[in-house]
């Protein structure tokens, strides 16, 4: 589905979701916005979407905000998640910031099983 439905145009509508969220649309959001399943494999073939997780994109370009890794292992693990371990200890700058596109831990609440979230995986999987 493309064009009009709701207030402005469907590809503006993500386009504002994607700004608030450091770039990145998950494919439920996707779906909110008027997409079916069909209409984002074509984004994704044209370049209009990148995919960086597993249901998780990039907005229009393959370049990353300051914290879009964090904000993607968010968005992956779930509303309540939070960042945790290394990658928390790094946003706070108590150790150095890893350049590398490993994983990012998140937890999506204080009693789960801590997540590590890569880019390009599958799925996210328990922290060893």
């Amino acid at each position: 589905m493309v064009g009009r439905t709701g207030t402005g145009t469907v590809t503006a509508r993500i386009a504002g979701t994607a700004t608030r969220q450091q770039g990145l649309v998950t494919r439920r959001q996707l779906h909110e916005h008027g997409l079916d399943d069909s209409a984002i494999k074509r984004r994704v073939a044209n370049g209009a979407l990148y995919r960086v997780f597993h249901g998780l994109y990039l907005v229009g370009h393959q370049a990353r905000a300051p914290l879009a890794r964090e904000t993607a292992a968010l968005l992956a693990c779930g509303k309540a998640a939070v960042i945790s371990r290394r990658s928390a200890a790094a946003l706070w700058s108590m150790v150095p910031r890893e350049r590398r596109r490993g994983p990012c831990a998140c937890r999506s609440s204080p009693t789960t099983t801590t997540t590590r979230v890569s880019p390009d995986d599958d799925a996210t999987r328990p922290f060893t």
